[in-house]
């Protein structure tokens, strides 16, 4: 039977999610920064639009690096909370507007960044919005935290239990946007690939709040909340170690030019 996505809209689907996202969900390696001024010569005080900054966790590391940012986001919760954690920035500015109407001038912005939301967006409406804001010779860039599925017994359980209990999760899962998929959309670009590794270390709370700020987590309501969540603390107790637990990641970046 096809599983039909409730709340499809992105722009929506993190509503009620955003304190979790912002305390639960994992950062970015520093040596991002280092690679875009050292390979790209990004230099202090090149303008970025992060477009789809949710509740600003990129943003703070171009901001930590000099960078202005213009954070673009269209849900009002994650970006008034983005807001408020980067008031004391003096070069970020929060835009209400959205992957295919930044609001945005043309040819503004030194580069475009967009983590863990590109494959949110419509590209057909996207793409022509992202060459329209972006000065010549700018250039893009997508990160995606992707967790890694087979590293050890509990990454694999972890994974599986995922695909089991949550039937939005194979619909939504942006490990599916492959290299492959970006090249066909930026036909005739250089394309940079990088990798970093990153992890993030949880007690049992926090690995409940991990899961539970993804959009795809069954809710209250729901037919799975209550299984996979039991399932997933059995886990914990049968993997942990001193009470706690390492979740790791992929972190990759692509550089179109």
């Amino acid at each position: 039977m096809k599983h039909h996505i409730k709340n499809y809209n992105p722009k929506d689907r993190f509503s009620g999610l955003t304190a979790k996202y912002a305390k639960y969900r994992p950062g970015y390696p520093q040596e991002i920064a280092d690679v875009l001024k050292e390979r790209y010569c990004l230099a202090s005080g090149a303008v970025f639009a992060d477009i789809g900054s949710g509740t600003g966790i990129f943003s703070r590391l171009l901001l930590d690096n000099n960078y202005a940012v213009l954070g673009v986001e269209p849900n009002l919760e994650m970006r008034r909370f983005a807001e408020g954690e980067l008031s004391n920035f003096a070069h970020y500015k929060s835009i209400g507007g959205s992957a295919e109407k930044t609001e945005l001038a043309d040819n503004s912005v030194d580069a475009i960044a967009s983590a863990q939301s590109f494959h949110w967006f419509d590209h057909k409406a996207a793409l022509p919005e992202f060459y329209r804001i972006l000065k010549k010779d700018g250039i893009i860039i997508l990160v995606w935290n992707e967790r890694k599925e087979n590293n050890d017994q509990f990454h694999a359980d972890y994974e599986q239990a995922l695909q089991r209990y949550c039937p939005e999760y194979r619909h939504v899962n942006h490990k599916k946007f492959s290299l492959t998929k970006i090249e066909s959309l930026f036909p005739a670009k250089k394309i940079d690939y990088h990798h970093f590794d990153n992890s993030q270390v949880f007690g049992l709370e926090e690995l409940i709040g991990r899961l539970e700020s993804s959009s795809y987590c069954p809710k209250s309501g729901d037919s799975n909340p209550g299984t996979l969540i039991r399932t997933v603390k059995e886990m914990f107790e049968k993997f942990q170690n001193a009470g706690r637990i390492t979740i790791e990641y992929d972190c990759v970046m692509y550089c179109i030019s």
